[in-house]
């Protein structure tokens, strides 16, 4: 199961956010499950199209998502999932 790392900024909204493990086989169904343990946290990450925020880079092993609109990229149960906001 891919181990997803989260901004420490998202902490002061969701005080109980942890790196966590997460299921699922494409970035759009991890971000399911994360939204599922902590509801709102899509909005914070996700535009209401569903696409990743500009603000936010989110990483698969070490690279950038191809797919930033529909977030079909796959997740290997080996795979880390970075999220953190984009330098200005």
């Amino acid at each position: 199961m891919p181990w997803v790392f989260f901004p420490p900024q998202l902490a002061q909204r969701w005080p109980e956010l942890k790196d966590a493990q997460f299921p699922g086989a494409t970035v759009a169904e991890v971000f399911g499950h994360m939204e599922r343990a902590y509801p709102g946290l899509s909005s914070a990450l996700l535009e209401p199209s569903g696409a990743l925020r500009q603000e936010v880079v989110a990483l698969i092993g070490g690279r950038p998502l191809q797919d930033r609109e529909g977030l079909s990229d796959p997740v290997g149960e080996e795979d880390d999932l970075y999220i953190f906001p984009r330098r200005g």
